[in-house]
């Protein structure tokens, strides 16, 4: 992976916006990009010892469109000066306005001035600047990882999980776990240099299995609450059905607690599917779900075929996005349909408008029974019931929110798995010693013990190869 030249690329997400932010990293990139500016005082401090970047109001100066020649766009200017950055090199953000062109624009320039000033510059590539944090030793592979997951993040639960790796706690308990492999080993290790001298016995079997037995035990600690990753990102769906008008965008903002969707008495006002995370108090402690506000589905040919397709293709679970519990929304003052079938049609039936009075046709129809929740969305009736009900119904489906717990990408647990199982097996051809004192097979408890401490090493990044490294990155965001 070529780190030697400058890259430049879009950090903020795509579409337009107030502000966009555009970054570059490399070596020499303050000075190489000192020349683009229209007032470069401040820019960077240099002190004896040691750099520090600033922030500074300033202008970048650009070709402008068409016969306009050359313009100033006022920016927002912040440098990190290397080692202290978060790539460890030189680094450069520029904030502006959001809009995309604009954008693409900056990118473009800083190239062009980098280049001019005679560095290499180009376009960075899916998570090349979390790559050189990496391979410039601010962050281990755990952390990166952690990165990925955050920016991928469409819940709580992954968006705690991604700051438990960035926290580098997984990567310190592993370079705990491979210091005492470490001295294990070397203890082993000394006592096949020994193997001629009876007195000389570097370390016993019994105390090697106690060891080796304490280690495993820290890491089934650890390994106890882990939680994998495509749990969390498999989220229960929870999903609002029903005709146009019956009241599920006022329900959906009720249960977030915030105007996430449009409400309006003009039919067909929701187009899209919504789907947002809420936290609920499961039987076991809190779960988190994903509750998706769907466009009304009408019975005539007119409804539009769009939000029928949104519909259709969340309720059917169309490329994995499985509906877990659907709840079919009535409004109080409209009977149930003539064909409605609770066991067809949905998982809870929710009589939504209960300010408006009664369910129509409960005592003629006899069909409102357990399973069915009367609610209004303007005064709050019934909404704890239905966050109960809905809780009750994902059970065993969505994952805890508990704050200790620790998600594990498949790479991850694989690489876990792998020492605790040599570890296992180190611990089992040390218990052959039984009562005695020295290590029957020290030469076999060894290599065990090195296949331990490699799979904590690529847990860790360090001696991965070349083409593993470049497609964990390669799943990145560009300007991440």
């Amino acid at each position: 992976m070529e780190s030697s030249s400058i890259i430049v690329a879009i950090a903020s997400p795509r579409g337009a916006a107030p502000r966009g932010l555009v970054r570059a990293s490399g070596p020499g990139a303050i000075h190489a990009l000192r020349s683009a500016w229209k007032d470069a005082s401040g820019l960077s401090v240099d002190e004896p010892g040691r750099r520090r970047g600033g922030t500074i109001a300033t202008r970048l100066e650009m070709p402008g469109a068409g016969s306009a020649g050359r313009v100033a766009v006022p920016v927002l200017l912040g440098t990190f000066a290397a080692p202290r950055s978060y790539t460890g090199e030189d680094i450069v953000e520029v904030q502006s306005c959001g809009h995309p062109a604009l954008l693409e624009r900056i990118v473009e320039e800083l190239i062009a001035t980098a280049r001019r000033n005679g560095a290499s510059a180009g376009r960075a590539a899916p998570g090349e600047f979390t790559a050189r944090a990496f391979l410039n030793g601010r962050i281990d592979l755990t952390q990166a990882e952690g990165v990925a997951t955050a920016v991928a993040a469409r819940s709580d639960g992954e968006r705690r999980a991604a700051q438990r790796l960035l926290s580098g706690r997984l990567g310190t308990d592993a370079r705990r776990w491979s210091e005492e492999i470490v001295a294990c080993l070397a203890l082993v290790e000394a006592g096949i240099d020994f193997t001629d001298q009876e007195d000389v016995v570097a370390i016993t079997a019994p105390e090697l299995a106690r060891r080796l037995d304490a280690l495993r035990g820290l890491i089934e600690v650890e390994r106890r609450g882990e939680m994998p990753l495509e749990r969390l990102q498999a989220a229960p769906r929870v999903v609002l059905t029903g005709r146009p008008n019956a009241g599920k965008s006022s329900l959906f903002n009720a249960l977030l607690g915030r105007e996430r969707a449009v409400v309006a008495a003009v039919a067909g006002t929701t187009r899209d599917a919504l789907v947002e995370p809420i936290a609920l108090e499961g039987p076991a402690g809190a779960i988190e779900v994903l509750l998706v506000d769907l466009p009304g589905v009408a019975d005539d040919v007119a409804t539009e075929r769009s939000g029928l397709a949104a519909a259709l293709d969340v309720v059917a679970g169309r490329e994995g996005e499985t509906a877990d519990l659907r709840l079919c929304c009535v409004p109080c003052d409209q009977s149930l349909p003539l064909d409605f079938d609770a066991s067809r049609d949905c998982t809870l039936l929710v009589r939504t408008m209960a300010d408006r009075g009664p369910p129509r046709g409960v005592e003629s129809s006899g069909r409102e029974q357990s399973g069915v929740v009367t609610v209004s969305a303007r005064t709050g009736q019934g909404l704890e019931a239905l966050r109960q009900a809905i809780a009750a119904g994902v059970v065993g489906g969505a994952p805890s929110l508990g704050a200790e717990a620790l998600a594990l990408a498949p790479r991850q647990r694989f690489a876990l798995d792998e020492c605790v199982a040599a570890l296992d097996e180190a611990a089992g051809l040390v218990a052959v010693a039984g009562a005695h004192e020295s290590i029957r097979q020290p030469e076999l408890v060894a290599a065990r013990l090195r296949e331990a401490l490699g799979g904590l090493e690529s847990l860790v990044g360090r001696f991965l190869p070349d083409d593993v490294l470049e497609r964990i990155f390669s799943s990145f965001c560009i300007g991440k």
